[in-house]
């Protein structure tokens, strides 16, 4: 832990790198860096081309007192002594790398995802809503920030149809693909199931 006096207006590159110092020399992967009102923690990976930090939160603790203090003691409530030697230091982190604003953006854009969107808007919709539509109207909400984690997502886009029989009823199953592709007009695809066989006579 590296602390700062409370007067300083925010903390530099050359704090970080001053507390990830001390942090290799005792092999140590968890750096918390405060000036009292500024506090971050970071991710320490060691290697052979040097030292990467990464940070896992930030927060301003007066603002974030007066905003959000349920919040705010549940963030640090991971650095208490028995949470660190139990480990759960790793499984907050991990558990932020799957919050990050990437993955959240990520999931979002997922075909599952955007069909329960659509399927919620359809119940309202004079006609049926195609999922590029769906897509833009998702991309039109975020911000530039979660815009700039999106990237080239396009919207996704059904490959093929295969069919399963449950209950007696015949069901539909959409295949996709992993990798988003470009969006193309929607086509419901009704099939019934074909009678079944007759069953052969049997001459005495």
């Amino acid at each position: 832990m590296e602390a700062k006096h409370a007067g300083i207006k925010s903390l530099t590159t050359k704090h970080i790198e001053q507390a990830e110092n001390y942090g290799s020399r005792a092999g140590i992967n968890w750096v918390l860096l405060t000036s009292g009102v500024i506090w971050q923690l970071y991710h320490l990976t060691f290697s052979s081309t040097g030292i990467e930090h990464e940070l896992v939160f930030e927060f301003n603790f007066p603002e974030e007192l007066e905003k959000n203090s349920e919040s705010l003691w549940n963030t640090l409530s991971v650095l208490v002594k028995g949470n660190v030697l139990e480990k759960s230091l790793d499984t907050y982190y991990e558990q932020q790398k799957l919050l990050c604003p990437k993955e959240i953006v990520s999931t979002l854009f997922d075909w599952e995802v955007l069909a329960k969107i659509r399927q919620q808007l359809n119940r309202e919709a004079p006609a049926r809503l195609e999922m590029q539509a769906v897509f833009d109207a998702v991309m039109k909400v975020l911000n530039t920030e979660a815009r700039d984690y999106a990237g080239n997502f396009k919207a996704p886009t059904k490959r093929r149809h295969h069919h399963r029989r449950s209950n007696g009823r015949e069901q539909m199953e959409d295949q996709t693909t992993e990798t988003p592709a470009e969006a193309q007009p929607q086509i419901s695809v009704k099939e019934q199931a074909a009678p079944p066989a007759p069953a052969p006579k049997v001459t005495p």
